[in-house]
C-alpha cells in the first residue's frame, strides 16, 4: 500500500476515522445495500485495515449490538470500505449512524470523513488521504466527494491542509470537498457548531462520557449524503438527525458540474495523535435516491417464544408528498402476529391507518400510509417467535412499499427490503439419577443440528465424567452418554454445564454464531453396592443355620433367596436344618442399586449319643462324685445340676453337698461343637444334724479379765450330742461348759460339733474375747483465788481398748474437768470393750482471799472546755471499757462533747487475783443555747419600755428553762421580758440540769424611726420556738404586705398584718430546708413608705 501522507491535525493531537462502504451493482443502474456492523464475522466485502476493529467480534460488544470502531487510543488509525460497485446512474443515497466520544476530558479530535472514491480502486491500488486535519480525504486516489465530520475544526484551516480555498478554523463543522482530480478543494461547509444551518449550536461529538458509550436517548446522530443529478448537474446534500424518532433535517446543499465514475466505492477513514475520541459508525444503507424505498431491520437473533418486533422505514426520498402507497410485509411462518403501530418520525404530515391493514396467510397488506417528501415513517410490527418444530433456524421477513400508481419510481430494486433473524438454540434442563457404573443417558431436546457443549463438574468420588461436545440430530434430539462410576459411598452429583450454540451462515458468506444460555442438568450418581461376602459358621444336624451376610458399602440392604429361610437383612436363618444340596444366595441394595449375588451350600456337622450317670449316696457335708458314660468317643461332657459342680470332663462333684442339693443333674456329650440330648439321674444326700449355734456370757460380744466364760451350744436336731474344743487344750461334751475367772489366755477360738444317724455337722467357730482391765492415772490443780473456778482434773486411762469415755458425778463426760470450783469429784471411766473402773474421790481445794474492792464516785459536769480524769479508792487499780475491755491507765474525758461515759474499776494482787469491778459514769451534760433574742424597743411609737423575747434550744433535756436578767432581779421561766427600761443586760438561761448560758442584749429607743426587723432564720418544728417567720417586733404600721418567694420565683406565703407570720408549709405541705427571698412593703407611723428585701434560711 502506498505511504499515507499526514497532515497537521489538533495541534499534533489528533483523531481521525475513515470508513468506506461498497454496494454490490443490483441491476445497470438500480441498486440498494445494508450493512450493521453489528454481528461478530467480518464479511467477505469488508475491508478493514490498521486498527479498526468491529466491537462485536473484539468482545466489547454482544454479538448484534455492535459497531465498527477504528480507533481506540492516541497515535492510531484505521479505516475500512466494502468492495463493491456502486452504479452512479441514478445517484447515490448513503446513510449511517455514527458516534463520537470519549472517556477522556481532553477535546475530542479530530473528526471523520465519508466519501466516494472510483470503483476501480481497491485491495492493492488504494490508500487512505493524508490524516490529521485532512481526515483521510485530501489526497485519496480517485476521489469523488468528500464529506469531513470535523470535531477539532482543522479540516477547513488553510494553514493545516495546505488550501487556500478554505475558509479557517472551524470546529463541530461539516465540510464538503471537491474530488482528487480537483485537489479536493473546499467547497461549502457550515460554521461552528453547524453554524448557518437550521440545527445551530448543535455538535457532532458528544465529549466525556464517563466510562461507556453514551445511549441513543442521551445522544444520536444520523447522517445522510445524497449525490443526485439534476439537468446535467450533480446535486450533493448533506442532511442529519439529531434523536432516534427525529426528522432527518438539510445542512448543506451544493452542486457540482463534475460527473461521477460509473461506479463508486463508499468509505470512511480515522487516525489519532495525542487527543483522541471513538469514532464508531453502524446501520449503513446505500441505495438509489428517489423515490419509495423500504428498509427493515429486527432481532438478528431471536429465541423461541421471544417477543419480537420489526421495523419497517419507509422513506419518500422524492420532494412531493405522497399518499396512497401500498405496504406488504410478508411474515415469516412461526411468527405470530400481535399488533401493529406507526411513528411519523415527527413529520406530522406523514400518515398511517393502522385499522386498515389485515393479515392473511401470514401477509400483511395496507395501503393507507402517506409520506410527505424527503420523509420517512416507521411501521412497527409486534409479535411472539412461536416455532412448533426444531429444524427452522433462519426468519426470513420481506417487507415491500410501493409508490401508487401513476408515480414514477427511478428504482423499484430498493422498494423491497429483506431481513432475517437467527434461531439462538436453547436446551431443556434435565436431573436424572443413576446407579454407579451405568450410562447416563441424558436425554437433551434442542434446535435441529445445534453444537453442544458441556463442561463437568462434581461432588463426591466419581470417575467418568467429562467434558465434551455434541451434535443434535434432525430433530433437536441428543443423548449424552457416559458410564459413569461412583468410588465412593455416598451418591455423588455430576453436573453437566450444557452450552447450546449454532453458527448461521449469512448471505454475503460470512457467519454469525449465536449462543443459548447455559443450563446445568444434574445426574445423581447413586455408589453401587459391594458385592456381599456370606459367613457360614457350621452347626449341628437339626440346629438352626445362620446365613451372615456382609458388605464394604455400608447401609445396604440384603436380598435372599433360598427355600425356607427366615430375613432379617443381613441375616437369614434355616430352622432345624438337615442335610441338602439346595443354593442359598444374596445380593445387597442401595438407594435403589443392587450389587452381584453372592452363593453358599449348608455346613452341618453329626451329632454325639445320649450319655448316662452312676453315683453312690454320701453324707451331707462329704463330696458326692457322679460319673457320665456314652458309646460315641472323643467327646466333651457339659455338666448341670441343682448347684455348680466341679467337673472332670465325664466325672462331675458336688463338694460338701447338702440336702439342699438334692435332685435332678444332667450331663451332655459334646463333639465338634455338636451336643447330644441330656442323660439325667436323680441324687439323694444323707442329711446331717444342724450345725450347732454358740455364744458366750449371752452373747455380749467380749468379757473382762477375771470374769467367768460361759460357753453355750445348741442344735435343731432333736438328741444331737456335742463336742468342744478350745485354747489350752480345752474339751468338752457338755452342751453348755464354764470356765472360772477367766484370765487372758483363756480367749481365742472355740468350736463345737453336733452328731446324729452317724453324721456330725460341720463346727461352729466361736470366738471368745477377753479385754484387759484399765488402769486410770488423775492429775489436778487446785482453784488459784478464793471463790474461783479455775480447777482442773484430767485423767489419763491405760490398757483399756481406746477410745475411752467418762461420767462424773458433776455430769460432765470429757476426760479433763476445767473452771472447777473446790469440791470433791469422781468419775466412771468406760474402754470401747464395755470394761470399766470407779475412781476414788478427787478433791479440789479453795484458793487465796480476793483484794478489796475499789470505791468511786459518779461525775456530772456541764459541757465546757477542758477534760476531767476519773479517779477511785483501792490498791493496782485497773480500768476497764463498758464492753470490758482494759486501759492502761484511768480514763480521760473531754467536756467539750456531751455525752453519758460507763468504765469500770477492780484490784489486783501479786497472784492475778481480782476484787470484783465497780462501776462509774460520767455525764457531760449539754449546755443550753440561745438561738436569738427578739425586742421591741422602748418608746417606739408610744411604747416607753421595751420588750425582749429569748430563743433557745438544746440543753439537757430541750425543757423546763429558767430565764434572767443578771443585771437585775429579775428570774422567771417565761421566755419573754416586759418592761425593760433602755440600756445594756445579759440574759441567762438554765436548763432543769442547771447547765446555763447568757448573751448581752441593749434596749434603745428610737423615736419616730422604728422600722420593721424579720430575722434571718426559722424553724418550723413545731417546739414553739422560733416556728414562725415574722417581724420581731412592730409599732404601729399601715399598707403592711409581706411576701416570701422560694428559688424557683415561686411564692410561697404572703400577708397584709405583720402578726401573721409563716409557717414553713404551703397548703399543709412542709417546704424543704433552704435560702428563701422575702419583699416587705409598708408606712411606718410617721406615714413614711418603706421597701425592704432579704433572704431567709429555713432550718428543721
Amino acid at each position: 500500500m502506498p505511504q499515507t501522507p499526514k497532515l497537521p491535525g489538533s495541534g499534533f493531537k489528533t483523531l481521525f476515522v475513515m470508513i468506506f462502504l461498497s454496494v454490490s451493482v443490483l441491476s445497470q443502474a438500480q441498486f440498494s445495500m445494508t450493512e450493521t456492523f453489528a454481528n461478530n464475522n467480518i464479511s467477505p466485502n469488508l475491508i478493514i485495515g490498521n486498527n479498526a476493529a468491529l466491537t462485536a467480534a473484539s468482545g466489547i460488544d454482544p454479538a448484534g449490538q455492535g459497531w465498527l470502531r477504528l480507533t481506540n487510543n492516541i497515535g492510531q488509525s484505521g479505516y475500512c470500505y466494502i468492495n463493491k460497485n456502486i452504479p452512479s446512474g441514478l445517484g447515490v443515497l448513503a446513510e449511517f449512524e455514527f458516534k463520537a466520544w470519549s472517556t477522556s476530558y481532553d477535546p475530542n479530535a479530530d473528526g471523520f470523513s465519508m466519501f466516494l472514491f472510483d470503483a476501480n480502486y481497491g485491495p492493492g491500488t488504494f490508500s487512505i488521504g493524508a490524516l490529521g486535519g485532512a481526515l483521510g480525504y485530501i489526497g485519496l486516489p480517485g476521489a469523488y466527494i468528500g464529506i469531513g465530520l470535523d470535531e477539532f475544526g482543522n479540516n477547513s484551516n488553510p494553514s493545516v491542509v495546505g488550501d487556500v480555498s478554505a475558509p479557517g478554523f472551524i470546529s463541530q463543522a461539516i465540510t464538503v470537498r471537491a474530488p482528487t482530480s480537483q485537489n479536493n478543494i473546499y467547497l461549502t461547509g457550515t460554521g461552528a457548531n453547524l453554524g448557518n444551518t437550521p440545527l445551530a449550536g448543535t455538535a457532532l461529538s458528544y465529549g466525556y462520557s464517563g466510562t461507556g458509550r453514551p445511549t441513543d436517548d442521551v445522544y444520536y446522530r444520523k447522517a445522510r449524503i445524497t449525490v443526485a443529478p439534476i439537468g446535467g448537474l450533480y446535486q450533493i446534500i448533506v442532511a442529519l438527525q439529531t434523536s432516534p424518532s427525529g426528522t432527518m433535517t438539510n445542512i448543506l446543499t451544493t452542486t457540482t458540474a463534475t460527473p461521477p465514475p460509473a461506479n463508486l466505492k463508499i468509505g470512511f477513514a480515522a487516525s489519532t495523535g495525542s487527543y483522541w475520541a471513538y469514532h464508531e459508525i453502524r446501520n449503513l444503507t446505500v441505495t438509489t435516491p428517489g423515490g419509495v424505498r423500504a428498509e427493515k431491520t429486527g432481532p438478528q437473533l431471536f429465541k423461541n417464544g421471544d417477543n419480537v418486533s420489526y421495523k419497517v422505514k419507509v422513506y419518500n426520498d422524492g420532494f412531493t408528498p405522497q399518499s396512497g402507497i401500498a405496504f406488504t410485509d410478508s411474515l415469516p411462518a412461526g411468527f405470530q402476529f400481535g399488533s401493529i403501530a406507526f411513528d411519523n418520525a415527527g413529520n406530522p404530515g406523514n400518515t398511517f391507518d393502522a385499522n386498515a391493514g389485515s393479515v392473511v396467510n401470514n401477509v400483511y397488506t395496507n395501503s393507507s400510509l402517506g409520506l410527505n417528501g424527503g420523509s420517512y415513517g416507521i411501521i412497527t410490527l409486534n409479535g411472539m417467535m412461536a416455532l412448533t418444530d426444531s429444524a427452522t433456524k433462519q426468519m426470513r421477513n420481506t417487507a415491500i412499499a410501493k409508490s401508487p400508481t401513476g408515480v414514477v419510481d427511478p428504482d423499484l430494486i430498493n422498494d423491497t427490503s429483506r431481513f432475517s433473524s437467527y434461531r439462538v438454540p436453547v436446551i431443556n434442563k434435565k436431573d436424572i439419577n443413576i446407579c454407579g457404573g451405568s450410562n447416563t443417558s441424558l436425554a437433551l431436546a434442542t434446535m435441529a443440528g445445534a453444537q453442544l457443549n458441556w463442561t463437568v463438574s462434581s461432588t463426591g468420588s466419581v470417575t467418568g465424567a467429562v467434558a465434551g461436545s455434541g451434535t443434535a440430530d434432525a430433530s433437536g434430539n441428543f443423548t449424552l452418554n457416559q458410564t459413569v462410576i461412583n468410588t465412593g459411598t455416598t451418591p455423588a452429583l455430576v453436573t453437566y454445564t450444557i452450552t447450546p450454540s449454532y453458527i448461521h451462515t449469512l448471505a454475503d458468506g460470512s457467519t454469525l454464531t449465536a449462543t443459548g444460555t447455559a443450563v446445568a442438568s444434574t445426574v445423581t450418581v447413586k455408589p453401587m453396592p459391594a458385592t456381599p461376602i456370606i459367613t457360614l459358621t457350621p452347626v449341628c444336624e437339626g440346629g438352626d443355620q445362620i446365613f451372615k451376610a456382609s458388605s464394604s458399602t455400608p447401609g445396604v440392604t440384603y436380598n435372599w433367596t433360598g427355600p425356607k429361610l427366615i430375613i432379617i437383612n443381613d441375616q437369614a436363618i434355616l430352622q432345624a436344618a438337615t442335610p441338602n444340596n439346595t443354593i442359598y444366595s444374596v445380593s445387597a441394595t442401595l438407594n435403589g442399586c443392587t450389587s452381584p449375588v453372592a452363593s453358599t451350600t449348608l455346613q452341618l456337622k453329626p451329632v454325639p449319643a445320649t450319655p448316662t450317670i452312676s453315683w453312690t449316696p454320701t453324707c451331707e457335708g462329704a463330696d458326692e462324685v457322679l460319673t457320665a458314660s456314652t458309646v460315641t468317643s472323643g467327646v466333651t461332657y457339659n455338666w448341670t445340676g441343682v448347684k455348680p459342680l466341679i467337673v472332670n470332663n465325664n466325672q462331675a462333684t458336688i463338694k460338701a453337698a447338702t440336702t439342699a442339693d438334692n435332685g435332678t443333674y444332667s450331663v451332655t456329650a459334646t463333639l465338634d461343637g455338636c451336643t447330644s440330648q441330656s442323660g439325667t439321674a436323680d441324687v439323694v444326700i444323707r442329711p446331717a444334724p444342724y450345725g450347732p449355734a454358740a455364744s458366750y456370757n449371752g452373747g455380749n460380744g467380749s468379757i473382762c479379765q477375771g470374769s467367768d466364760l460361759s460357753l453355750w451350744a445348741a442344735s435343731a436336731t432333736p438328741g444331737a450330742s456335742y463336742s468342744w474344743t478350745g485354747p489350752n487344750g480345752f474339751a468338752s461334751n457338755l452342751a453348755t461348759p464354764m470356765i472360772s475367772n477367766a484370765s487372758l489366755s483363756a480367749a481365742g477360738h472355740y468350736l463345737v460339733t453336733a452328731t446324729s444317724n452317724g453324721c456330725t455337722s460341720k463346727p461352729t467357730d466361736l470366738n471368745v474375747v477377753i479385754n484387759n482391765k484399765i488402769s486410770v492415772d488423775v492429775n489436778k490443780k487446785d482453784v488459784t483465788c478464793q471463790g474461783g473456778s479455775d480447777g482442773t482434773i484430767v485423767l489419763t486411762a491405760s490398757n483399756g481398748l481406746a477410745p475411752y469415755s467418762y461420767k462424773w458425778n458433776n455430769g460432765s463426760n470429757q476426760q479433763m474437768l476445767a473452771n472447777l470450783p473446790a469440791a470433791s469429784y469422781n468419775a466412771k471411766v468406760t474402754d470401747a470393750n464395755g470394761c470399766y473402773v470407779n475412781t476414788s474421790s478427787i478433791v479440789v481445794s479453795d484458793g487465796a482471799a480476793l483484794p478489796p474492792t475499789p470505791v468511786a464516785d459518779n461525775i456530772e459536769v456541764c459541757e465546757g472546755t477542758g477534760s476531767l480524769t476519773l479517779s477511785a479508792e483501792g490498791v493496782n487499780l485497773q480500768w476497764y471499757n463498758s464492753d470490758g475491755s482494759s486501759l492502761p491507765s484511768a480514763p480521760q474525758i473531754s467536756k467539750g462533747t456531751p455525752n453519758a461515759y460507763s468504765y469500770y474499776v477492780n484490784s489486783k494482787d501479786a497472784l492475778g487475783c481480782e476484787s470484783p469491778k465497780t462501776m462509774i459514769t460520767a455525764w457531760i451534760k449539754p449546755v443550753p443555747e440561745i438561738t436569738a433574742i427578739n425586742k421591741r424597743e422602748a418608746n417606739c411609737n408610744g411604747y416607753p419600755k421595751g420588750i425582749f423575747e429569748v430563743l433557745v434550744d438544746g440543753g439537757c433535756k430541750n425543757t423546763g428553762y429558767t430565764f434572767s436578767l443578771l443585771n437585775t432581779t429579775q428570774s422567771q421561766i417565761s421566755a419573754t421580758f416586759t418592761n425593760i427600761a433602755p440600756g445594756n443586760y445579759t440574759v441567762q438561761v438554765t436548763d432543769a440540769c442547771g447547765c446555763s448560758a447568757s448573751q448581752s442584749v441593749t434596749m434603745t429607743v428610737k423615736m419616730n424611726d422604728c422600722d420593721l426587723q424579720l430575722p434571718n432564720a426559722f424553724t418550723p418544728n413545731n417546739d414553739n420556738k422560733n416556728d414562725i417567720f415574722r417581724p420581731t417586733s412592730w409599732g404601729i404600721v399601715s399598707d403592711y404586705k409581706l411576701q416570701i418567694y422560694n428559688r424557683q420565683g415561686q411564692m410561697v406565703f404572703q400577708s397584709t398584718r405583720p402578726e401573721d407570720g409563716w409557717n414553713g408549709s404551703i397548703r399543709g405541705m412542709v417546704q424543704p430546708e433552704g435560702t428563701y427571698v422575702w419583699l416587705l412593703n409598708y408606712k411606718n407611723a410617721n406615714g413614711e413608705l418603706r421597701n425592704l428585701k432579704g433572704t431567709v434560711v429555713l432550718l428543721k
